[in-house]
């Protein structure tokens, strides 16, 4: 008996201590559709001002992530296709993964505009 409350105890300290330990939880990063896909467009607007190279860790890090969304939700629901990549350079990692993927979702969105923009207001000074 003695040992099981010994036990209990120890087990009991040991969860109420480890968020201490690890902050962030033993997953630091979560790969949700989601925040893959704003990473993506983030990243993919910033490799318009910045060189590919100074980009490669963001690159490499959003492609394992992006390959933990696939085994998590599906290939579909991360926005990667379903065939694997057959090349290991960073030109073509970025273009699986930033690229190709938000291109895709930029062709296929619908401009929406509302009734309420297309009539115009002039500004009116008020006294």
């Amino acid at each position: 008996m003695q040992r099981m409350k010994s036990g209990l105890l120890l087990a009991f300290a040991f969860a109420w201590l480890a968020p201490a330990a690890y902050p962030e939880g033993l997953n630091a990063r979560e790969c949700t559709p989601l925040i893959i896909t704003k990473e993506r467009v983030k990243l993919f607007f910033e490799a318009a001002r910045a060189p590919l190279e100074k980009l490669a860790p963001q690159v490499y890090q959003l492609a394992a992530d992006s390959e933990r969304c696939r085994l998590d939700s599906g290939a579909k629901a991360c926005g990667l296709p379903d065939e694997p990549l057959k090349s290991t350079g960073l030109k073509q990692i970025f273009q699986y993964y930033v690229k190709r993927p938000t291109e895709e979702v930029l062709d296929h969105q619908q401009i929406v505009t509302h009734k309420s923009v297309w009539i115009w207001q002039p500004y009116v000074n008020q006294r």
